[in-house]
């Protein structure tokens, strides 16, 4: 357990839940897995931002994830858009591409279509109306002239989009250099990618950025643009803006995020770059554009409104049911991704979520929190040593809130004698540890702080915030990095 006085939030009730359950003493009824911060009239991360936000038609909270049609290839794909009510998957299975109709009822049957010119992997897959243009990627296999001796290549290829899949691909104009892995978006028939600077063998920062036109006769001439001043992982462009996001900066012990940047789209390109909302999560994990919303699927899925050059505030909603998605695409209404098992979900946008949890006293100025789980997450644990002797069993804490310990002990933790309760990890019993709670605690001598807890193997209490989720229910989380009031 972290050392000193800490700042945390609770939340509790019993939660026996699928791959993330927690066992907690009490009384209570067994509420659903904890999902997010989200109801059907409130909105609330305490991951990021403490605002609570009307939800209303257009909110980019997401739905509950429905499992549909898995993906027929050996590999998940590396890129997949969204056209006209199908899915089109390039890349990751060698030379083969896949489509399927998508629906609110998920991923129809998959069907393979048009052979890729060469084998591909990492390419960067936008569409401009009825065609789908890919920069880029590794290729080690025959028919790809222009890869270096590791594959990467400067081949762009593109091809019209059909509902019997993919036409005919033909190559296009080249890019610049070869790119492995380019972020690319496009905005008014116009791709704009970025990528690492390339010195003969490798990659560094800061990334190059080129722009060009898109046509039924493929590709324009690349054109230098600027470039966000880091690394990045991900762009998109809503509203005459681009938007990137990724890259990653550490500003203390345990607190690192990704950074995002914008810049007005000209004519001719991209104007100058300015730093934008953080993401509050250093991940590399895949993103996807869902209407005005930007979706970036770390642990948990943070979603943000870009509009008029500015991100955020990035929100948590509703987790992808696996750790992450290989990949993702969207119609604007649903989002469809792909596991790297090869298994498909997709959620509804603007959707409530009636698994999900409701914050009904969110921490104030929390901009990152991470909350109590149990000492076993059946991959990995935490123990605690304390005057001669090991617990197995200290609290570990998560910034998922998927893995919240949920305890149902409200009506005894406003006791003087508190809540006392042991806490099992139902993937390894070996793993619990006792747990006394009080809240509220209206005399907390830590500012923001409304309970107190004490773990088993310590001689005093640590303070935090309680988070009701119900009468009877609370979770537990602390602050990772304090701010002050906006």
């Amino acid at each position: 357990m972290r050392g000193a006085v800490i700042s945390v939030v609770i939340v509790v009730t019993l939660l026996i839940g699928a791959g993330a359950g927690f066992l907690i003493g009490g009384i209570g009824s067994s509420p659903p897995r904890a999902n997010t911060s989200v109801s059907a009239t409130t909105v609330t991360s305490t991951l990021y931002s403490t605002r609570t936000l009307t939800l209303v038609q257009g909110s980019g909270q997401l739905g509950p994830w429905n499992t549909t049609t898995s993906f027929p290839g050996a590999h998940p794909p590396s890129s997949c858009i969204a056209s006209q009510g199908f899915i089109y998957c390039v890349g990751g299975n060698g030379n083969a591409t896949y489509f399927a109709q998508i629906s609110s009822d998920g991923i129809g049957q998959w069907k393979r279509s048009t052979d890729y010119p060469v084998p591909i992997a990492g390419e960067s897959c936008v569409e401009n109306p009825d065609y789908i243009y890919c920069v880029g990627g590794v290729s080690q296999g025959p028919g790809n002239q222009t890869a270096d001796k590791f594959g990467r290549t400067v081949q762009v290829f593109y091809a019209p989009l059909t509902a019997s899949g993919f036409g005919q691909w033909a190559q296009t104009t080249v890019y610049p250099y070869v790119a492995a892995s380019p972020a690319c978006t496009a905005y008014s028939s116009r791709v704009y990618c970025v990528e690492d600077s390339f010195n003969g063998s490798g990659y560094s920062s800061p990334p190059l950025g080129y722009s060009a036109d898109l046509s039924t006769n493929g590709v324009g001439t690349w054109v230098q643009s600027t470039a966000p001043p880091t690394g990045i992982s991900g762009c998109t462009a809503i509203g005459g803006y681009a938007y990137c996001f990724g890259g990653g900066i550490c500003i203390g012990p345990g607190s690192c995020r990704a950074l995002s940047y914008s810049a007005n789209i000209t004519g001719g390109g991209i104007g100058n770059w300015s730093q934008t909302t953080d993401l509050p999560m250093l991940s590399g994990t895949p993103y996807v554009t869902a209407g005005p919303h930007v979706y970036y699927f770390s642990v948990p899925v943070f979603y943000a409104d870009p509009s008029d050059g500015h991100v955020g505030p990035w929100v948590a909603t509703t987790d992808y049911p696996g750790q992450y998605p290989s990949t993702c695409a969207s119609d604007g209404t649903f989002i469809y991704c792909i596991g790297e098992d090869d298994t498909a979900a997709y959620s509804q946008v603007g959707a409530p979520n009636p698994g999900a949890l409701v914050l009904l006293n969110p921490p104030p100025y929390f901009p990152e929190a991470e909350y109590l789980t149990p000492a076993w997450n059946g991959g990995s644990g935490c123990s605690v040593t304390f005057a001669g002797g090991t617990v197995q069993g200290a609290p570990c804490f998560t910034p998922d809130i998927d893995e919240a310990v949920i305890f149902d002990c409200a009506v005894t933790a406003a006791t003087p004698t508190g809540c006392e309760t042991t806490v099992v990890s139902p993937t390894n019993t070996a793993y619990n540890y006792n747990m006394t709670i009080w809240y509220p605690v209206y005399n907390a001598t830590i500012p923001d702080s409304n309970c107190k807890f004490l773990p088993s193997g310590y001689s005093s209490p640590f303070t935090g915030w309680c988070i009701s989720i119900s009468q009877y229910s609370f979770v537990i989380a602390w602050q990772l990095q304090p701010v002050s009031p906006p």
